[in-house]
């Protein structure tokens, strides 16, 4: 057996013809990009789970080795399609299809974190809170998880397709999901889904602090939001669905964080309500007014189903002075970023 295939990879070797460019990203390798980089992400949020319900005291632990498999399953992927595509003859430094080159990079960084977290580990302890999130070797892990699977976003980004199907936009729109998510998952500490709103009733220096720290963890995540799903508007036409399918995967992640579990519901509500505004105002470069109202729009309509499912589960202690004035701050931020993804046109003949 071990002679049939070094003969059968000899003659394609023989039979390689140099070839110019990058290969094409087929559907196959957009999922398998997708599939192996989201089992390295659902591995980040096992081991964040793990750290807020069990005593982690050591690397070794089942979730590192959820997170490590998939660490190990992203490397041999970009591994087989570097060497499948080089014995077609395309070159080394050009093996993986064009918008791909920074997942290759990510998964490069993998070992480095890996061995890097091990040792920071071992030297100074596991860390906790938000040491965890702020930790060196967690930060480059998480720029590593960005990286691979915001993949299949730049390659569409790049691609000439019309991509107005859902089999062509599905795989951009998961990549927008994981990509959020790891975001997420590193500042979780100042999500909404997870830093719910402190009753504001007892006036004190200490509640006030803790409530503006929620208000500007709203803020953060709305710019975050905003600026992966205005500059997928600004991109494509978004099919219907397409919101829902960015947050309520994630929305579902971060509400096992704190066992906040009314959040999926309310991501439900929040992604179907945040289609029908897409579908309604059909935001877009031509329509540059209603792409604006559409970032004002969407933060809003989050976050008051936000607080009004808070409210009717009597965990919304907050004055509505608070709470709405909190959701008309993010209707600004969303507004504003909107103007940064697409920016009023120069004076003619001004450079």
């Amino acid at each position: 057996m071990a002679v049939e295939v070094a003969q059968g990879l000899d003659t394609r070797l023989k039979n390689r013809v140099a070839r110019k460019g990058h290969p094409a990203a087929s559907r196959a390798f957009e999922w398998g990009v997708l599939f192996t980089g989201g089992c390295v992400v659902l591995g980040g949020y096992a081991d964040a789970w793990a750290h807020g319900h069990t005593n982690v005291d050591t690397f070794f632990t089942p979730w590192h080795g959820v997170l490590y498999t998939g660490v190990l399953l992203v490397m041999v992927f970009f591994g087989a399609t570097i060497v499948r595509n080089w014995l077609k003859g395309y070159s080394l430094n050009r093996a993986v299809p064009a918008g791909y080159q920074l997942s290759l990079l990510g998964a490069l960084l993998f070992p480095f974190g890996g061995m890097g977290d091990m040792t920071w580990h071992l030297i100074f302890g596991i860390e906790t809170g938000l040491d965890a999130a702020l930790s060196p070797t967690h930060l480059l892990m998480a720029l590593a998880f960005g990286l691979v699977v915001s993949g299949p976003l730049r390659g569409r980004w790049r691609s000439r397709e019309a991509n107005q199907t859902y089999s062509s936009q599905v795989p951009m729109l998961v990549s927008i999901c994981l990509t959020i998510s790891t975001f997420t998952l590193i500042m979780q500490q100042v999500h909404p889904a997870i830093k719910l709103p402190m009753p504001s009733s007892v006036s004190s220096r200490a509640a006030d602090l803790d409530n503006m720290l929620t208000i500007v963890g709203i803020i953060v995540m709305t710019t975050i939001y905003m600026g992966f799903i205005l500059l997928a508007v600004r991109r494509w036409q978004l099919l219907p669905g397409s919101l829902t399918i960015i947050l309520l995967p994630n929305l579902t992640l971060l509400s096992f964080m704190r066992d906040n579990y009314l959040i999926i519901a309310a991501g439900l509500v929040i992604g179907l309500i945040l289609d029908a505004l897409l579908y309604f105002l059909k935001p877009s470069t031509n329509r540059a007014g209603m792409l604006h109202l559409f970032g004002f729009l969407m933060p809003v309509a989050t976050f008051l189903v936000y607080f009004l499912t808070l409210m009717m589960v009597g965990r919304l202690n907050w004055s509505i002075h608070l709470w709405l004035g909190s959701t008309a701050v993010t209707g600004l931020t969303g507004w504003l970023v909107s103007y940064l993804i697409l920016p009023p046109p120069l004076p003619i003949g001004e450079n």
